[in-house]
């Protein structure tokens, strides 16, 4: 019984303390398809991803359509999921959520056009998928590969998109003596074919974290596999992490928003690179809209947008109930307002918002946690108060006086003449 009731109590516990570790702090990701669509992934794909349509938005536009995906059926249970697009097909590639023993990884293609998943089992996909680690696709590239950076174990990761080929690389480490880990920096495939790290931080798990330096980038050759430092001229930004990178058709990288190792709001939250000459700038801004961080963005017809993202004055995960949208040829701000294409599937200023309040479906994710908890609390509470019924129960029997029981005569002839 003992034994019994410590298993369950173990086995609770592991539910509810998983399910708080499983749904950690994740970056969205970036994904554009057919130069047309961006789509916008949650945490986990189980709880939504929209798809949205650029193609028709203008300079002057109020609002842009998307379609709610999250009501698709048999949608896979993908954890930490890393996502890239290429034609009418989505990747994703992630922990298997069916699996909390080993942690398996798993990967499937979605259809936008079919709206139907394909699991790919027949993949030679990295096993070493660290869910701690925030890293996501960049690209893919004129060739169908996007790349996945995962510095713990020195290697970069390739996915072509077309040909479903993965192919791992052995690379040298960059990180400073005394840090372990490069992270939320943010990564930017260039027209050459080399990868282009911008800002981002050193952590290591005793020394804290620094900031990486603005006044260089770093360089990944896709095809020589090599690493390199790129230094910039010109004035270059404050450090920051958590921030978005994009890159026009001609040759800048807008980053945005972002902060410090020390969280502080990343000053200019708007800055430039060109590519061409890797000088910084930093452009005059038309109605800005505040600075923001872990916003993920998009370049489609040199309109810049963000989708989702956290204010640095609250810091409280808040989705957008608008779509930001920047002007790249004169830096101005606009909103548009998300227009479902059915509106049964509005996410927007709906009864069963997920977005609104503060609220991308990490709240859910966490009452889910919350009430597992409170359900091993209260079997707990139960539990020991039946183990301490049964012993005080055992104690008071074992200090009871025992009472011998007269020997019942059911003949008294028969036994008056046993005494003869």
């Amino acid at each position: 019984m003992t034994q019994l009731i410590f298993y369950l109590t173990l086995f609770l516990s592991y539910i509810a303390f998983s399910s708080a570790y499983n749904y950690s702090s994740y970056a969205p990701p970036s994904v554009v398809l057919n130069d047309r669509y961006f789509v916008e992934v949650e945490q986990e794909i189980r709880v939504g991803f929209r798809l949205y349509d650029a193609s028709s938005v203008k300079k002057d536009s109020k609002v842009i359509k998307y379609q709610n995906l999250q009501y698709t059926t048999n949608t896979p249970d993908v954890k930490f999921p890393r996502v890239v697009g290429n034609n009418n097909k989505l990747y994703f590639f992630g922990v298997n959520g069916n699996d909390d023993v080993f942690e398996t990884t798993i990967m499937f293609s979605f259809d936008i056009n079919e709206k139907v998943w394909n699991e790919l089992k027949d993949v030679n996909m990295p096993s070493h998928l660290d869910p701690n680690q925030e890293e996501n696709f960049v690209g893919p590239d004129s060739n169908g590969n996007a790349y996945l950076f995962y510095n713990d174990y020195n290697v970069m990761v390739s996915f072509n998109t077309e040909t479903l080929e993965w192919n791992e690389y052995t690379i040298q480490s960059f990180v400073p003596t005394g840090y372990s880990y490069y992270t939320w920096y943010t990564a930017t495939i260039l027209p050459d074919g080399t990868i282009a790290y911008i800002g981002g931080q050193f952590t290591s798990g005793t020394a804290g974290s620094i900031d990486a330096p603005m006044n260089q980038v770093y360089i990944y050759d896709t095809n020589t596999h090599v690493w390199a430092a790129k230094s910039t001229i010109g004035n270059p930004p404050g450090p920051r992490n958590s921030h978005s990178a994009s890159l026009t058709s001609d040759g800048r990288i807008i980053v945005y928003g972002g902060v410090d190792a020390n969280n502080n709001p990343a000053n200019p939250s708007l800055a430039v690179l060109d590519i061409n000459k890797f000088e910084w700038s930093t452009p005059n801004v038309n109605n800005p809209i505040g600075s923001i961080y872990l916003a993920p963005s998009v370049i489609i017809n040199d309109l810049m947008f963000l989708y989702v993202g956290i204010n640095v004055t609250t810091p409280v995960y808040n989705a957008f109930n608008k779509v930001y949208m920047l002007d790249t040829s004169t830096y101005t701000w606009s909103s548009l307002d998300p227009v479902a294409t059915n509106t049964d599937d509005n996410i927007y200023n709906s009864g069963n918002n997920q977005l609104t309040g503060g609220n991308d479906g990490t709240a859910n994710r966490n009452d889910l946690t919350m009430t597992l908890i409170i359900i091993l609390i209260v079997i707990g509470s139960i539990l020991v108060v039946a183990i301490l019924g049964v012993t005080f129960y055992k104690l008071y029997q074992s200090r009871r006086p025992r009472q011998i029981s007269p020997k019942i005569i059911d003949n008294p002839q028969q036994s008056a003449q046993s005494k003869v």
